[in-house]
């Protein structure tokens, strides 16, 4: 389930970046078991060209689960 929760963010980034993104926002899945770096991030705003130095959320392996389960909120220009 971890390779393919982190391929799925990947993916997303990618697409993210390909229509012209520039910043996206954590979004933390909100759950009981969520680790302290996925807490602390959520609801910052991060550059996709510099994301925080624990990684891009849903590529970490941080949570007690051993997999992310946090999505990167893309920031579409003209529309947030």
């Amino acid at each position: 389930m971890r390779d393919w929760f982190a391929a799925s963010a990947r993916e997303d980034r990618e697409r993210a970046v390909a229509i012209g993104c520039k910043t996206f926002i954590w979004r933390s899945s909100g759950a009981e078991d969520a680790c302290s770096t996925c807490a602390k991030l959520d609801g910052k705003r991060f550059r996709y060209a510099k994301p925080p130095t624990a990684g891009f959320p849903g590529e970490l392996t941080c949570c007690e689960i051993g997999w992310c389960r946090c999505y990167a909120e893309a920031v579409i220009p003209g529309f947030n």
